[in-house]
């Protein structure tokens, strides 16, 4: 079954950029292992952990 694809209204949009919000990026390295690197988004801002 085919998905109907959804366009964000303007008001949507606002909720995003407005909004705080938690993501977690993550990739396999060249070991084959995860690694996973939160990210916050805070209106104005964008704050990341570093992996040591």
């Amino acid at each position: 079954m085919a998905e109907k694809s959804q366009r964000m209204t303007s008001d949507d949009q606002r909720d995003l950029l407005e909004g705080r919000h938690l993501a977690v990026i993550t990739t396999i390295g060249a070991d084959g292992y995860p690694q996973s690197t939160p990210v916050w988004y805070m209106p104005g801002q964008v704050l990341a952990t570093v992996p040591g």
